[in-house]
């Protein structure tokens, strides 16, 4: 996870929002963006700190699957070579 992730979720738990926190956890450690289930009371920097977190994982995760795909590709011309 990144910095900007880890202090998300730290300011996440300092307002109070455990389960935020962990569903924020969840999410940005899988590579998705974080979107909690209910409306959230939250700061402005709070909220800001969260598009950062959920941009940060929308690259990771497709920076990951593009490296699945590159490996899983050249594993099938490996194969048929």
């Amino acid at each position: 996870m990144t910095f900007t992730q880890k202090q998300a979720i730290w300011e996440l738990c300092r307002q109070g929002l455990h389960d935020a926190a962990a569903q924020a956890e969840q999410s940005w450690e899988g590579g998705e963006p974080f979107e909690p289930e209910l409306p959230l009371p939250l700061t402005r920097q709070i909220a800001l700190l969260i598009d950062c977190a959920n941009w940060e994982a929308r690259r990771n995760g497709v920076a990951a699957r593009m490296a699945r795909a590159d490996s899983l590709t050249a594993q099938r011309f490996s194969a048929a070579a």
